[in-house]
């Protein structure tokens, strides 16, 4: 009966293993997919047909929306609050990171941030993508017990 059980319990494992993978893959895919329509936005400067398109959120974003620059370009950002330091968050920026590298492969310049003095905790990694930048970051805010993980999407010369 023991190892009856354990051959159920190893398949069931196995499944949920598959199924992981599976819906990993999904969601890096739709995570592509929304990376790429961002960038070409960006290309537009993000400037849209009133009344005729919607602008993309990254998924499970809190907080997307556009910002201008003085010279006349457009940002797009979004933003993920998590508890502070929870995996999750770095999860996520890592999920962000692999994504732009898996996606763009070869035409993506990747760009490592330089250090900074920061009190708790900071990265980011930007990729250059046919003229487009898009950057990922994370940052761990102590005074506010909390974790956050941003994406910047902008044209490159807008820097």
């Amino acid at each position: 009966m023991a190892k009856v059980l354990r051959h159920v319990f190893a398949d069931i494992l196995s499944g949920l293993a598959v199924a992981a993978l599976l819906i990993g893959s999904a969601n890096a895919s739709e995570l592509c997919e929304e990376f790429t329509k961002l960038i070409r936005r960006a290309e537009s400067g993000f400037y849209l047909e009133r009344g005729t398109d919607v602008l993309t959120s990254l998924s499970g974003a809190e907080d997307c929306g556009l910002s201008d620059n003085l010279d006349g370009t457009r940002n797009y950002h979004c933003m993920w609050e998590f508890e502070y330091r929870d995996p999750e968050a770095y999860d996520l920026f890592e999920k962000m990171t692999h994504s732009l590298r898996t996606c763009f492969g070869g035409s993506a310049a990747e760009l490592r941030d330089q250090p900074v003095n920061h009190p708790d905790f900071y990265d980011q990694n930007s990729f250059t993508v046919e003229g487009v930048r898009v950057a990922v970051s994370i940052k761990d805010k102590g005074a506010l017990q909390r974790t956050f993980a941003f994406v910047r999407i902008h044209l490159a010369n807008a820097d």
